[in-house]
């Protein structure tokens, strides 16, 4: 009878050896799945560039009081068919956020976006500031840069 008992306890370990084998072949499945998919999603991610960033086609520069100006208007471009902005003006503000004190980056993150979207801009005359400020509003357009011009 003693030896009986060992016999049992193999038997009855054996299908528990078997569940735990494929229950470790069914997680090893599922990592290969996810790695594979991670894989694909990678792919799909190289294969399609991010669209790319479009301007309104205004060059501006900080004037050391964090007020950016208005140094040149691109040909062609969202601010110049908008017909109010000239060079000299004050960049006052973006999507009702007043700009001043802020870096030029995250001015330019404001200023560009896909291309097609809109964006408006408050502008105050370079010569009359305290005058109303005028507001456009600008689709932007690739290959129309906004960019940072040299302080002068």
């Amino acid at each position: 009878m003693r030896s009986a008992a060992p016999q049992q306890q193999m038997r009855s370990a054996a299908p528990q050896q078997q569940q735990q084998q494929q229950q470790q072949q069914q997680q090893l499945q599922q990592m290969q799945q996810m790695q594979q998919q991670q894989r694909q999603q990678q792919q799909q991610m190289q294969a399609a560039p991010p669209p790319p960033q479009a301007g309104v086609g205004v060059t501006f520069a900080p004037n050391g009081e964090g007020v950016h100006i208005i140094t040149a208007i691109r040909p062609g471009g969202a601010a110049e068919q908008c017909g109010r902005i000239i060079v000299g003006d004050i960049l006052w503000g973006v999507n009702n956020v007043t700009i001043k004190g802020q870096k030029i980056g995250e001015v330019i993150g404001l200023l560009t976006g896909p291309n097609g979207s809109e964006v408006t801009l408050m502008v105050l005359d370079g010569k009359f500031p305290y005058l109303t400020p005028k507001y456009c509003q600008l689709k932007r357009m690739v290959g129309v840069p906004v960019s940072m011009g040299v302080k002068r």
